[in-house]
Parts: structure tokens; C-alpha cells; sequence
């Protein structure tokens, strides 16, 4: 009921998945994001939450999430994505942000 009166279709879970891993990546909860990947979440998915922002690879690169962007890239995250929002590859978001950590783990 709770979907419907969000005008979110009930079968549309796929939606809830992306919002999930967007939040998990967010308040760099590692556990979470394992979780969410070892119950099926794609963290490659062109998903619309994604597209708006960028995929969760280029979020963690931004806030310098060293660890979590290690997990995505061991989950199999695309390293070479340039996200439609500001045209940049993870690497940019870390460098930008004046990242260290995350460069060197995006450079490993």
C-alpha cells in the first residue's frame, strides 16, 4: 500500500534496490553495500536514481571511501564509467575532492 500511494509500482523493487545502495554508499556502510551486492543489487545498473547522480563507484571516489571502493571493485564495478553527471570517471570525483586514498586504490 505503502508503494502505491508513492506511485511507485509494487513489482518496481529494482527502484528500492538502487535507493538502498545509493544511501549504503552514501554513510559508507561497507556491511550494507556487501549485503545488498550478495542479494542480487546490480552496482553496475544504469538504474534512473544512478543515472541522475552517478553509479555508486563515482559517489564512494567523491567522498573518499577507500574501502568501499576497493569492495566495487571486487564486486566487478566499472572503474572506466563516466558518469552523465559532470562527464567524469571515478578517478576525476577522487582527485577533485583531493582524495589520496582513493586515487591510489582506484590506481592499484
Amino acid at each position: 500500500m505503502f508503494l502505491e500511494v508513492q506511485g511507485i509500482p509494487i513489482y518496481d523493487i529494482q527502484y528500492f534496490k538502487d535507493q538502498m545502495l545509493w544511501e549504503a554508499v552514501c554513510h559508507n556502510r561497507e556491511s550494507t553495500v556487501q549485503w545488498l551486492v550478495d542479494n542480487g543489487t546490480d552496482i553496475n545498473r544504469d538504474g534512473p536514481l544512478i543515472r541522475e547522480h552517478c553509479c555508486a563507484l563515482h559517489l564512494a571516489a567523491q567522498n573518499g571511501y577507500g574501502n568501499l571502493i576497493r569492495l566495487l571493485l571486487d564486486q566487478g564495478e566499472d572503474m572506466s564509467y563516466v558518469s552523465s553527471y559532470m562527464s567524469l570517471t571515478p578517478m576525476r570525483f577522487a582527485a577533485r575532492g583531493g582524495h589520496l586514498e582513493a586515487v591510489q586504490v582506484l590506481v592499484e
